[in-house]
């Protein structure tokens, strides 16, 4: 699927233009080697990277915590402020306190080596481990690599698909269960910023990225289920409800419009050129 750089800084106007080189340049290659060969699957990875890595302008995770945020973020590491205060604005020293002794670190700057970097924070010894086998990269010797230009597409792509049935969550619009295994590695865990992941999401749709299924974030931003069955009621197709739940009715609604306005009927999928059609309705 090819993807534009007008279509990346529409989504993210504040996106580094290596950032963009790297994603277009190397997308139609990635994409078609991992399976992400659907608008839905594209979507789902990129709604996700665009989170990670704030509008696809940083690469590296920041670990420079004050003690009282640290204390927030990582409460099993830093039960209160007061234990956190030895890891302030310390990064080096965070990373190998809250990462070191797992995720396969066991050197003692493995957390630090090995934090959360690339579009979509990768992090741990055993995840570099894993892209570095997979891609054939020399990534334990060198993790930068995963923020490269010329691979930093394909090293947080190769890892996106590992997660168990993030594919199948992404056919069926089930934005909530991808986001999730990304950030938890469970499809009902926490989701860390979901508003900004829902942000992410509509920013992406708004720019011609991607398709919205079934079951997807909840809210009304253009784009998502609940904006597509208010246009569709405002147009004479009702969708039984305008809940933000995108069921059999919705779907027979937005195909009954499709039809009627000469589009491709795309078996119930809110694709760019439908949301281009929905956004018009008076």
């Amino acid at each position: 699927m090819t993807i534009t750089a007008a279509q990346i800084l529409a989504a993210a106007p504040r996106a580094h233009p290596e950032i963009v080189a790297g994603i277009v340049d190397h997308a139609d290659a990635v994409f078609t080697k991992y399976g992400l060969i659907t608008s839905n699957r594209v979507l789902g990875f990129l709604s996700t990277a665009l989170e990670e890595s704030g509008g696809f302008t940083a690469l590296t995770e920041c670990l420079c915590y004050s003690a009282e945020r640290a204390h927030e973020v990582f409460p099993r590491k830093f039960p209160t402020a007061e234990s956190a205060a030895p890891y302030a604005l310390q990064p080096e020293k965070f990373a190998n306190f809250v990462y070191g002794g797992r995720m396969g670190n066991v050197g003692p700057d493995d957390g630090w080596r090995f934090r959360g970097q690339g579009l979509i924070q990768i992090t741990g010894h055993d995840n570099f481990a894993s892209l570095a086998k997979k891609t054939g990269l020399p990534l334990l010797d060198t993790p930068a690599m995963v923020t490269a230009s010329d691979h930093m597409l394909e090293c947080s792509v190769a890892l996106f698909v590992e997660y168990p049935d993030i594919l199948s969550y992404c056919d069926d619009g089930d934005w909530h269960a991808v986001w999730a295994l990304v950030g938890s590695g469970r499809a009902n865990g926490p989701i860390i910023n979901l508003a900004n992941h829902d942000a992410a999401l509509a920013a992406l749709l708004r720019a011609g990225i991607g398709a919205i299924g079934p079951a997807t974030s909840s809210g009304y931003a253009i784009g998502t289920s609940g904006w597509a069955q208010e246009r569709l009621l405002a147009a004479g197709f009702d969708p039984q409800g305008v809940d933000g739940s995108w069921g059999g009715a919705s779907r027979k609604a937005l195909r009954e419009f499709e039809a009627a306005k000469g589009l491709t009927v795309d078996a119930g999928i809110l694709g760019p050129e439908t949301i281009g059609a929905l956004a018009k309705v008076a």
